[in-house]
């Protein structure tokens, strides 16, 4: 159980770190 979870808060990251940039970029192009 504890691999899963720590592969699930790996996969959570990525994503994060994917998303944030993208997201923020976003905001950006929506705001200027």
């Amino acid at each position: 159980m504890q691999e899963e979870c720590v592969v699930s808060m790996t996969h959570v990251l990525a994503d994060l770190t994917f998303v944030f940039p993208v997201a923020a970029t976003f905001t950006c192009t929506q705001v200027w």
